[in-house]
């Protein structure tokens, strides 16, 4: 016996299935395979190098959620890095400091900035990637 589902219902799944991955505003984890996928679409990218025990990180932290919330940053791709626990991330980026933020676009690095509270000044690093 086939039952009928009504096309709303199936619009309805499809389209949870489309943006589940891609949420405007979100900043994930770091996960190499994400940021390589990212890369690979030629995305705008910003690595966020954060540590819990950082006062500047946690001054970032807000700023941040709240700039990719604005429509012209909404499909930027964030990733939050650990900066104590990636390591050779760090080191193939040449990263000496938490509250580092790199920018990338088309899998090169557009900007660069570490210790940067100022909302308006986060924001122009990321616009250089757009």
């Amino acid at each position: 016996m086939i039952k009928y589902i009504p096309s709303f219902a199936v619009f309805a799944v499809a389209l949870n299935l489309l943006t589940a991955g891609a949420m405007a505003g979100e900043i994930k984890p770091y996960n190499e395979a994400a940021f390589s996928e990212a890369k690979v679409a030629g995305k705008t990218i910003l690595l966020d190098f954060h540590a819990d025990w950082c006062p500047v990180c946690r001054k970032q932290g807000p700023l941040l959620q709240s700039l990719v919330q604005e429509d012209k940053l909404k499909d930027v791709v964030v990733f939050k890095v650990n900066y104590d626990k990636e390591t050779a991330l760090k080191k193939d980026l040449k990263v000496t400091n938490q509250s580092t933020l790199i920018v990338f676009k088309g899998g090169q690095e557009a900007s660069r900035a570490t210790w940067v509270t100022d909302k308006n000044e986060i924001r122009s690093l990321i616009e250089k990637g757009l």
